[in-house]
């Protein structure tokens, strides 16, 4: 293979590795191939603490890094005169250290010689307060010192680095957070669809999906749909009015009843999701529908809604019940309140919590359940 061959391949397998972490260490061997390096080294240190929070070692026996870790790493000689170069500059031990210095060193002589790793090309990728990354291709005694050529190949994929560490950080931090979304998501004690600008579903709950793929919502081309016409027609004009209004008019959200055969009916929510305009092929997150299940989900508890939205002890359970999928009129029967009554209070709450709509009420109760109260209940966001 040529050198521009082997160059391109080696920068595809280190921005594959943005998306597929098991793309990583094939791009580091790919690396040590184009460089003529024997072993490669990645080390991530905390300078402030003056700690080594991560080590990754390619091609360098076990038994090295357990000791370059447990002792050597504050013995290094190389790396104090490294200090003075920018992130992306490629530098040997010749660069940095008279030979006769590097020779006399406690280091050379009781690891790197035993361990017949003695040169290297090394290069910050990251230099900050805190957080300080490294590369060092490993070249052994028969090896031989890294030649200009060599740094010059290593000169060239460095850019190209640098921007792949990055862009797999934030990555890593992303994936980690959509992990911990939906791991708490899971928890809670209701169904959760996102829906992209076409109100074509991205995400499900795995309670969602139990109530979705039932007899009364079904996914149709990846669409919610209610089995039954009528509520069909009212839940489709909800979605239609929280991810596309009508022109002049704002984005809005909604709550359908959809009934079921010898069930309580089931409450849909669909709420519209603030999110940022970009140009993409990935589908856009635009609308969040949250799906109450009276039957199997549970409201929050009275006791909990009371204490976390500073309701009155009747208003609190009002609140339980309109959760619960009761309408106003149903809501006072069993409380054994008048419809006026049940009015006053409703017009209470709202006035407690922030709320102006039964859906911003919905949503607030939503925070509730995760003993929550929002700091603007009118303007949450999910």
């Amino acid at each position: 293979m040529d050198s521009e061959a082997e160059f391109n391949d080696l920068i595809g397998l280190l921005y594959d590795s943005v998306l597929d972490d098991r793309s990583w260490t094939s791009a580091l061997e790919a690396l040590v191939r184009f460089t003529g390096g024997t072993g490669a080294g990645e080390v991530i240190a905390d300078p402030e603490a003056g700690t080594i929070t991560q080590c990754a070692t390619l091609n360098i026996a076990p038994e090295f890094k357990d000791l370059y870790l447990g002792y050597y790493a504050s013995k290094e000689v190389r790396l104090p005169p490294a200090v003075g170069y920018g992130v992306g500059t490629v530098m040997t031990e010749g660069m940095l250290l008279e030979r006769r210095e590097l020779q006399a060193s406690e280091i050379y002589n009781d690891l790197l010689r035993p361990f017949e790793v003695p040169h290297f090309m090394f290069a910050w990728l990251r230099k900050a307060e805190k957080k300080v990354q490294t590369l060092a291709i490993e070249g052994t005694i028969a090896h031989g010192a890294f030649d200009d050529p060599a740094v010059g190949r290593l000169a060239a994929v460095m850019p190209h680095l640098i921007r792949t560490v990055r862009m797999r950080e934030h990555m890593i931090a992303a994936r980690n957070a959509q992990h911990v979304c939906r791991e708490v998501l899971e928890t809670l004690p209701f169904g959760i669809a996102v829906l992209d600008e076409t109100a074509r579903v991205i995400e499900l709950t795995t309670m969602a999906e139990s109530v979705v793929l039932g007899r009364a919502l079904t996914l149709r081309q990846r669409r919610i749909h209610a089995t039954d016409p009528d509520d069909d027609n009212e839940l489709q004009a909800v979605l239609r009015s929280a991810i596309t209004p009508a022109p002049g008019r704002p984005v809005s959200a909604g709550t359908v009843a959809v009934r079921r055969f010898n069930a309580s009916a089931l409450k849909v929510t669909v709420t519209p999701i603030s999110a940022v305009q970009f140009l993409s092929v990935v589908a856009r997150p635009s609308a969040l529908v949250i799906v109450v299940d009276p039957d199997k989900a549970p409201a929050p508890e009275s006791a909990l809604v009371q204490a976390v939205m500073g309701l009155t002890k009747s208003e609190a359970a009002l609140a339980h019940a309109l959760f619960a999928g009761k309408s106003l009129r149903d809501a006072a029967r069993d409380l054994g309140r008048s419809v006026n009554t049940c009015k006053a209070q409703l017009k209470s709450i709202y006035a407690k919590t922030g709320c102006h709509t039964h859906v911003e009420l919905a949503k607030s109760l939503v925070m509730a359940a995760l003993g929550e109260r929002p700091s603007n209940t009118s303007q949450l966001r999910f």
